[in-house]
């Protein structure tokens, strides 16, 4: 009997837990798969958004093979445009407590106007790969910028990260590396 109520116990307190309205402990961040985009995870989404705050604007779309490995500097292949080619605002993030992840884009290729074009995985030449099958340490510095946004924005001090696939292993290039660079007066430096 004592056994029985134990184990009662034991999994019912996590399910009420669970199934109460209210917030995560910190955001989450949700980072698709190779050859995927954000919508891997309208399911989970949805069914977390009745019982979690989340916003309108949630989602993060970058590209990542903007200048198709014309260059030797990977930080300029990753492009993260405010508009599209329609002059709407993306990227306009608000405080919530789910976000998305989305590389499956492609943009305009204007270096002093750059939009981006959302769901499209245009090659950006012959021989090289689409935005959401780009290299991990690509998807690893995007994902930096991603989440230092997310920090920012909800004035959180962490952030949950969940990949499917190829997005765990982005994740793991985020938490490996720590290469996180920013140019500060011409200047890379290093943060651990």
């Amino acid at each position: 009997m004592k056994k029985f109520i134990l184990l009662f116990i034991t999994f019912l307190i996590p399910q009420l837990t669970f199934s109460q309205i209210g917030n995560s402990p910190y955001p989450v961040i949700f980072v698709h798969g190779l050859n995927s985009d954000d919508m891997t995870w309208n399911t989970t989404v949805n069914q977390l958004s009745a019982s979690w705050i989340i916003s309108a604007e949630h989602n993060l779309s970058a590209v990542l093979n903007a200048r198709g490995g014309d260059t030797t500097e990977y930080t300029q292949d990753v492009v993260i445009p405010l508009l599209n080619t329609s002059g709407a605002e993306v990227n306009k993030i608000t405080n919530s407590n789910i976000y998305t992840v989305n590389f499956g884009n492609f943009w305009n290729r204007d270096g002093n106007d750059p939009r981006i074009i959302l769901y499209n995985n245009s090659l950006p030449g012959s021989n090289q790969n689409p935005s959401n099958q780009s290299a991990i340490f690509k998807q690893g510095f995007a994902l930096k910028i991603f989440i230092d946004s997310v920090l920012r924005i909800t004035g959180a001090d962490k952030v949950i990260l969940a990949g499917h696939s190829m997005g765990g292993l982005a994740i793991r290039e985020y938490l490996q590396r720590r290469e996180m660079e920013f140019i500060n007066g011409g200047s890379i430096r290093m943060i651990l």
